[in-house]
């Protein structure tokens, strides 16, 4: 079958606190691929914040406070979501001044038959495998790697591909702002047999979703 588009979400961002309401539930034996989030404030003079939650405890959008009238557009770049995993949002601020659009295409089977794979997670300062190696021999394409600071300070990230020896770092001190979310622009990187990926942070506030594919 082929993908099918759909609209996620299109309204003004709840106002429901830290639980957030949930806008959209996995379905079984499909996969949704995340395509779009863009946000935009209305307000003249509020700033509110915007949070963006998959399965209740990993931010895509983590305290990201809006300028008056300004217009974001979130790098979430094929995030996908799961079979019963959900996505939840909410804002802090004045109410009704904040609106979302949430755009993705779903298709059939599971992430695991379509040879894809996901981790979130959050970074520590000792490193942690963002991306395991592999049970079998196969070799991945990482498809997407998208972190989010969840701190009012900025926080450091050091990501190696392929093992942990400092020679394998491709991120190195890579100071993330407060609230802030971003791509790394690695698609399509190539993981051989055996290989992984750690990833650090100076503190244990930042959250990260990969997405890898099988390949021969």
């Amino acid at each position: 079958m082929p993908d099918t588009a759909v609209k996620i979400y299109a309204n003004s961002i709840p106002f429901t606190g830290p639980a957030g309401t949930l806008i959209y539930t996995g379905k079984a034996n499909t996969t949704c691929i995340l395509k779009s989030i863009v946000i935009c404030n209305t307000g003249s003079t509020v700033s509110p914040r915007i949070y963006i939650m998959i399965n209740s405890n990993r931010f895509l959008v983590g305290g990201k406070q809006l300028k008056p009238y300004e217009t974001l557009v979130i790098p979430v770049s094929d995030i996908i979501i799961g079979p019963s995993e959900t996505m939840h949002i909410y804002q802090e601020g004045t109410p009704g001044v904040a609106n979302i659009r949430i755009s993705a295409i779903e298709r059939d089977g599971t992430p695991t038959t379509l040879g894809l794979s996901t981790s979130r997670l959050t970074l520590n300062a000792s490193g942690i495998a963002i991306i395991p190696s592999a049970s079998d021999s196969s070799k991945r394409l990482v498809k997407s790697l998208v972190i989010c600071n969840t701190d009012s300070v900025v926080r450091t990230i050091n990501i190696r591909f392929g093992g942990t020896g400092a020679n394998l770092t491709l991120i190195s001190n890579y100071k993330l702002a407060p609230y802030d979310t971003i791509l790394i622009p690695f698609t399509d990187i190539l993981l051989t047999s055996g290989e992984f990926v750690e990833g650090s942070a100076d503190s244990s506030v930042v959250s990260v979703h990969v997405v890898t594919q099988v390949v021969t």
